[in-house]
């Protein structure tokens, strides 16, 4: 029949099933579940994978599952061909064992990457059952791969990585952050202050563990990339004032001593003459604060220093006269109200040189600008004027005569007493009226050193030594050569050497001898 062989086949082959399974069941199996490290050796690091210390005491658990055999098994740890140590275990029944295996002295030749190896075997054979592998890094304290100074320990305390030399790429090498500049190598600004640390140390020579190196108010990456001053230096241009003050208060520029161009520092202008520093012309009155200060004298905050009704540079560039004295030729009118009033010259004491100076001539109602003529009136000038002399004060009965002589002419002339009053009050002040020869007194006080000298001349003829003119006018020598080099300019005067000094003369009464 068909069917028999078939039957057999089918039996053979049942019974070789069974057999095997039979076999397999006594032969059982065993296999690693898990490997872990329990020393105390391990590097706690956010690192991709273990680390530990050479130096260390180590200790691995390996976790074995066994079924269905009672064989003795070794557990070792290995290294490629290098065993480090095993231990053989012995187990009845099924389950999961776990075997400690501790290594005290790691060999310190067994650095760097390392895939250490857990196996399972047959103590006799040898055969390989299971294994498990484990990529470590273990490295030693005192090593420093990366040469940048610092010690793997040190490196793995403070987090930088111990195999690059600059972790947070800074252009500061990690050993120099730590124990030079006492920076951060995990970051690269450590100051906060916009500006990298190797920048600082290296392109700037700033500190770059203090935001603001010269302490002036603006941190050092504000100087260097905002402002341009020297963050080295509270003071960049050296003005006298720092480069927060000029920033943040006063809007001037910090590399520019004077930021208004006007010839006065900036500082200066803040501190003493309490101008605009970015204001040539702080009061606005034409002329720049320095050229008031250094040159003029006048206040740069006023437009008008001496308040005489005239601009300060109406004063200098206009009509000559002082800005800072209210009444320049000092003859009682101001130099406004001789200018815009009176019309008068402020450096005169008499504009129209008739002997009568301009306040009188205001006082009495005469024109200032129109030479006085009164004839009629010279006698009666003379009289007064020797009745200040000392002769005619100790002559009395002349004075009666000469008195009388007065009345006489008054009436002769039609001068009224009111008149004869006013004269009187004159002569008394020291001013003078009418006619202007020597023998009519003029208070020097009232010229110009111009005038005073032009009445001496007159009033010696014409001519006179120099050395005279210094005595009499009591000035000296210099501004008498000055004073008589500018008449000499003018043509007013002329001087002439004649051996012993120089002889000044009027033009009109040039010596034809010389």
């Amino acid at each position: 029949m068909e069917t028999g062989p078939r039957l057999v086949i089918a039996l053979v082959l049942l019974l070789a099933l069974g057999l095997g399974t039979v076999e397999a069941a006594q032969q059982g199996t065993v296999a690693i579940q898990s490997v872990s490290y329990v020393g105390q050796g391990e590097i706690s690091t956010d690192l991709d994978r273990m680390h530990l210390w050479q130096s260390e005491t180590h200790r691995f658990e390996v976790a074995v599952d066994r079924r269905a055999t009672s064989k003795p098994f070794e557990v070792c740890l290995v290294t490629g061909e290098r065993e480090l140590v095993c231990r053989t275990m012995s187990i009845d029944g099924d389950g999961t064992s776990t075997v400690s295996l501790a290594l005290n002295d790691w060999p310190s030749t067994l650095t760097g990457s390392v895939a250490l190896q857990a196996v399972v075997r047959e103590p006799s054979s040898g055969a390989v059952l299971d294994n498990r592998t484990l990529a470590l890094t273990v490295i030693r304290k005192s090593a420093d791969p990366d040469g940048d100074g610092l010690p793997n320990q040190v490196e793995m305390t403070r987090g930088t990585d111990y195999l690059d030399v600059d972790t947070d790429a800074d252009a500061l090498g990690d050993g120099v952050e730590v124990q030079t500049y006492g920076t951060d190598p995990l970051n690269q600004d450590s100051d906060g202050d916009e500006l990298e640390d190797g920048a600082e140390v290296d392109v700037y020579q700033t500190d770059p563990a203090i935001g603001d190196t010269d302490g002036d108010g603006l941190t050092d990456g504000i100087e260097v990339m905002s402002v341009g001053s020297d963050p080295n230096s509270r003071d960049t241009d050296f003005d006298g004032l720092d480069d927060a003050a000029e920033v943040n208060t006063f809007n001037t520029n910090v590399t520019e001593a004077d930021t208004d161009g006007d010839g006065l520092g900036d500082g200066a202008e803040v501190d003493t003459h309490r101008t605009n520093p970015t204001k040539a012309d702080t009061d606005g009155d034409g002329l720049s604060d320095g050229r008031e200060v250094t040159i003029i004298g006048s206040d740069p905050t006023q437009r008008d220093t001496d308040g005489d009704g005239l601009t300060d540079r109406d004063e200098v560039e206009r009509y000559g006269t002082d800005p800072t004295v209210p009444d320049t030729d000092d003859d009682g009118v101001s130099d406004g109200a001789e200018v815009t009033v009176h019309d008068t010259n402020p450096n005169a004491v008499d504009t129209d040189h008739d002997g009568l100076a301009d306040r009188s001539e205001i006082r009495r109602g005469t024109n200032p600008l129109v030479p006085t003529a009164a004839p009629q009136r010279t006698l009666i000038d003379r009289i007064i004027g020797f009745l200040g002399t000392p002769v005619g004060s100790a002559v009395t009965g002349l004075f009666v005569l000469l008195l009388g002589a007065m009345v006489v002419q008054a009436y002769r002339t039609g001068v009224s007493t009111a008149d004869l009053r006013e004269w009187v009050e004159i002569i008394r002040s020291g001013e003078t009226v009418g006619d202007t020869s020597e023998e009519v007194e003029i208070d020097p006080t009232m010229l110009t050193n111009e005038e005073h000298i032009r009445h001496l001349l007159q009033r010696d003829g014409g001519r006179m030594l120099q050395s005279d003119i210094v005595t009499e006018g009591e000035w000296s020598k210099a501004t008498v050569s000055r004073v008589l080099s500018e008449m000499e300019a003018e043509g007013v005067v002329r001087r002439i050497d004649i051996g012993k000094g120089n002889l000044v003369t009027l033009p009109e009464d040039d010596p034809d001898d010389l």
